[in-house]
């Protein structure tokens, strides 16, 4: 389990008690949370604010991914501090019927930024970031 203190002290971040929390709930983690989910394990009467202002910050830090819900609100899951975030890219799986979100970290991804890249493809975009989400019923559903 990573020692969110040392996380934050190497991205230069101030210790608070919601930035550790997060960390710690984002870290343990099997898969990507909400802003409530993240809310709900946190001493209660943390606002709410604080937690996506803190969320904010590990993302741009590069400590943690945002990722688009199926319900138009953003999860969140930990990114390994001297990693870099190509390392954590992995496809999602999301249930349609009981709306479950879990990592799929064995499963490869197409090589979709490089052949857009190319300059024989005549395209040429510049791909910053990469998701790819799989929607269906999961095994406890089917």
């Amino acid at each position: 389990m990573p020692d969110a203190i040392a996380i934050l002290h190497a991205a230069g971040l101030r210790r608070t008690p919601v930035r550790t929390g997060v960390i710690d709930y984002l870290a343990r983690s099997p898969r990507p949370l909400s802003v409530a989910d993240i809310t709900k394990k946190l001493p209660r009467g943390t606002d709410v604010v604080t937690v996506y202002r803190t969320l904010n910050t590990l993302v741009e830090k590069g400590l943690a991914r945002r990722l688009h819900g199926d319900d138009r609100t953003w999860l969140y899951e930990f990114i390994s501090p001297g990693r870099p975030e190509d390392d954590h890219v992995h496809a999602h799986f999301v249930c349609d019927q009981c709306g479950t979100v879990e990592c799929l970290p064995d499963v490869t991804l197409p090589t979709l930024p490089a052949q857009l890249a190319e300059p024989k493809s005549g395209k040429n975009y510049a791909v910053t970031k990469q998701e790819l989400t799989l929607h269906g019923k999961c095994p406890k559903c089917t």
